[in-house]
């Protein structure tokens, strides 16, 4: 912990156990979840990842600093990306036939449970560089922002927010799953807790639900649409 010696809290506890046995709840993800957060993605060497999913889709990050086996374990950690949730699913329909409707901003409304409006700010076509603008809602509150296309291949969407009341990055991915069908998928990391206050913890359950609820949507939509003659 950083700051003035005011700031820093020391607590201490008698474990029953071999320092050799304690050390290895400090570096291995099983043991770890098993008395701090959910899920835990573990480099245990200085510089190596320290990261732990506290509730669903909020993560803390940080680094190990020092580890001497049996004896000591130094970590940072703090809330890097308050939110990353991805959620998956399988559509009848060809890849290139995804792709080109979630390309289009023309689209969002229909698919997009919380969006009201989108608009391509930048000309036609969609390209890496361009700039999308959206308004949306969600738990209660407004939401105006611009997004930029920083990644577009055959599989992947990537967007991140250039104008946002708080930092945001989208990706959907769609990948061929044979017999014409395609795997989607779509991720949220973002860090909007200050922005939502109070309803701070509930923004990972809650991004879930939305994105799970808005590939149910495309999966309709787009099921509903005439194949491509010849799939």
């Amino acid at each position: 912990m950083s700051g003035p010696p005011h700031d820093v809290v020391t607590c201490q506890a008698v474990v029953p156990a071999p320092p050799q046995e304690v050390f290895r709840w400090f570096v291995r993800p099983e043991l770890l979840v098993r008395w701090l957060g959910i899920a835990a993605e573990l480099e245990p060497r200085p510089g190596g990842r320290f990261r732990f999913e506290v509730t669903d889709g909020q993560w803390c990050s940080g680094h190990y600093v020092e580890v001497v086996p049996g004896r000591r374990v130094v970590v940072t950690w703090g809330v890097a990306m308050a939110v990353d949730v991805t959620a998956t699913g399988t559509i009848r329909c060809p890849r290139d036939q995804v792709a080109a409707y979630l390309r289009d901003p023309a689209n969002d409304t229909e698919w997009i449970g919380g969006v009201r409006s989108a608009r391509l700010l930048t000309p036609r076509p969609v390209a890496v560089g361009s700039q999308v603008e959206r308004v949306a809602t969600f738990l209660g509150r407004r939401v105006h922002y611009v997004n930029e296309v920083t990644e577009l291949t055959a599989d992947q969407l990537a967007m991140r927010s250039v104008r946002s009341p708080f930092p945001m990055r989208v990706t959907y991915g769609h990948r061929a799953a044979g017999d014409g069908a395609t795997e989607v998928s779509v991720q949220v990391q973002g860090d909007a807790g200050h922005f939502y206050a109070l309803a701070a913890p509930l923004l990972g359950p809650a991004v879930r639900r939305s994105i799970t609820r808005d590939l149910r949507n495309l999966k309709r939509v787009l099921e509903a649409r005439p194949r491509p003659s010849g799939t």
